[in-house]
């Protein structure tokens, strides 16, 4: 196994980070490394016990913060209460929620994508044609608009 040598400009940026006392986690990530190959290297981008505390309190705060926002609308979320951010602990990297996505983006009804879809419906087009043409599933048109499927048509095909 090869040494991974650093280049003269990750030299210079890593350096430079260090004397602005950013921690080892964030100039790993910034030059592409893991935390341990840089400190390893670079002993004193560990930093003081004070500066780890201060870190891992504004972790903690900047997870708290991203706690409170939505993430399907990136807005504040509103009626709940965050608590006081005083009485935080850190949070150690382990605990940070997974980012895996969970499906896809749920569908806002537009007031256009509401008439066109009764339009077309109303036209005589198929839950599938309204359901392509709007991007959402037959079953979600299906569910908003009972009522305007053809089983007289589907009898007679039938028999």
């Amino acid at each position: 196994m090869t040494r991974r040598e650093f280049t003269p400009d990750e030299h210079r940026t890593i350096t430079m980070l260090i004397a602005d006392e950013c921690p080892p986690g964030e100039i790993a990530a910034t030059i592409g490394v893991s935390t341990s190959l840089l400190t390893s290297r670079y002993p004193e981008a560990k930093g003081t016990r004070e500066q780890l505390k201060e870190w891992l309190s504004l972790r903690a705060f900047q997870t708290k913060c991203e706690a409170s926002y939505d993430k399907r609308t990136d807005a504040p979320k509103l009626g709940r209460s965050t608590g006081s951010l005083g009485k935080m602990q850190p949070q150690p990297d382990a605990i940070v929620k997974s980012t895996k996505s969970r499906g896809p983006e749920r569908h806002y009804w537009s007031d256009s994508d509401l008439a066109t879809a009764e339009q077309m419906l109303r036209d005589g087009a198929s839950y599938n044609r309204v359901a392509e043409r709007i991007g959402v599933a037959r079953r979600t048109i299906q569910k908003r608009f009972p009522g305007y499927g053809h089983p007289a048509k589907r009898k007679t095909q039938a028999a």
